[in-house]
């Protein structure tokens, strides 16, 4: 292979590390949207306002989640 070619082989993740992938994308996923989540409390109150907004996004885990709300 040279320099700059992409590998044909994919790699592969233990059955035990997806399965902690797929608990920490669920405790971050409910932290987040859960009933008592950080989105939906902030929506909530824009929404008990009269505000009319979109919500961005960015989760790299529970302790490092980046929020925008752009207003309208």
């Amino acid at each position: 292979m040279s320099k700059g070619d992409i590998s044909e082989v994919s790699p592969t993740i233990s059955t035990q590390q997806q399965a902690e992938n797929e608990r920490k994308v669920d405790e971050i996923k409910n932290f987040i949207y859960g009933d008592s989540g950080i989105i939906k409390q902030v929506d909530d109150e824009l929404v008990k306002k009269g505000y009319q907004f979109q919500t961005l996004v960015m989760a790299n885990s529970v302790d490092d989640v980046m929020v925008k709300y752009i207003l309208s």
